[in-house]
C-alpha cells in the first residue's frame, strides 16, 4: 500500500482527520458510479479483462494476487478486495457468486463489500478514498472506450 495519500500528499499514518480533499474525492468517486452505465455496458462487452483488471490493482497496491486472494484478514488486504468487489458488483453484469468466486469467497463477502464501501465513501474514508480511487482510475484505464 503507498505510504502517501493522494489526495492530500500527508503521510497516510498522519491522515487522522478528514480533509475537505478527501471529501471531493469521495464525491467525485460516487458521481462517477452514478454516470457510469456507458462505461458499464462497455465492460460487459469485455469481461475477458477481468483478471488483468483484478492484478493489476492488486500490484498497484502493493499486494500480490495470491495475497489477495488468501484467507488472510489484514486490512491493506480486505480494503483493496472489498473495493475490487464493491466495483465489479456494482458496473458488471456478472453474477455476485461469479465475483466471488474470482476471490475465493462466498457471495455473502461480496454483499458485504457492496454495503460497506458506499458507507465509507460517504464518510470520506481517507484509506478507502484512495483505493476506490485507482480502483475507478485503473478500470477507466483498461476499459476505455474505443472511438472506432
Amino acid at each position: 500500500m503507498k505510504n502517501t495519500c493522494p489526495h492530500c500528499e500527508k503521510p497516510i499514518d498522519a491522515v487522522l482527520t478528514i480533509t475537505q480533499r478527501h471529501r471531493n474525492a469521495a464525491a467525485k468517486i460516487l458521481e462517477k458510479q452514478h454516470k457510469g452505465t456507458a462505461m458499464r455496458n462497455h465492460i460487459n462487452q469485455r469481461l475477458h479483462l477481468v483478471p488483468m483488471f483484478v492484478a493489476k490493482v492488486a500490484a498497484y497496491n502493493g499486494v500480490t494476487v495470491d495475497e489477495l486472494l488468501s484467507d488472510s484478514r489484514r486490512r491493506e488486504r480486505v480494503q483493496v478486495r472489498h473495493a475490487l468487489m464493491w466495483f465489479l458488483a456494482e458496473n458488471t453484469t456478472l453474477a455476485l457468486v461469479t465475483i466471488a468466486g474470482i476471490f475465493g469467497r462466498h457471495h455473502a463477502s461480496v454483499i458485504h463489500a457492496r454495503k460497506t464501501i458506499p458507507k465509507l465513501l460517504s464518510v470520506a474514508d481517507p484509506d478507502t478514498v484512495g483505493v476506490v480511487d485507482l480502483v475507478v482510475d485503473i478500470a477507466q484505464d483498461i476499459w476505455k472506450p474505443s472511438n472506432t
